[in-house]
């Protein structure tokens, strides 16, 4: 069915990008100074266990916080990724503190990195 067919009434016949009072809709602010990265490693040879457990606060495509939690073994793709969405960036700090506490207990030893730290 073309939109020829449909009632007027029914086409919308609006730019998606605009908002309804006919200005453009305003792209998502990207506060880049907010995201960050920590990570912890737990590596015993003996073992033969070389595991990292990686958490990053950054923004999707549209503005939305979220927290990617994913582990595996060092060196290698993440055996697993979850993301969890945040209203907002200090909703992570409680993820974040229990993650560590388990972590700790579990052998893993943090490494702190922040995004500004990556960046040429």
């Amino acid at each position: 069915m073309t939109t020829d067919s449909l009632p007027e009434s029914s086409v919308d016949s609006r730019d998606p990008l605009n908002d309804s009072q006919g200005g453009r809709s305003t792209a998502p602010q990207y506060v880049l100074s907010r995201w960050w990265t920590r990570e912890w490693q737990k590596v015993v040879p003996e073992a033969d266990t070389y595991r990292f457990y990686r958490v990053c606060l950054q923004q999707n495509l549209w503005g939305e916080w979220e927290l990617t939690v994913s582990w595996g073994r060092i060196g290698g793709k993440p055996s697993r990724t979850l993301i969890h969405f945040l209203p907002n960036p200090e909703a992570a700090e409680a993820f974040v503190q229990a993650i560590d506490r388990k972590r700790q207990k579990r052998g893993y030893r943090p490494l702190v990195q922040r995004h500004e730290d990556l960046t040429p």
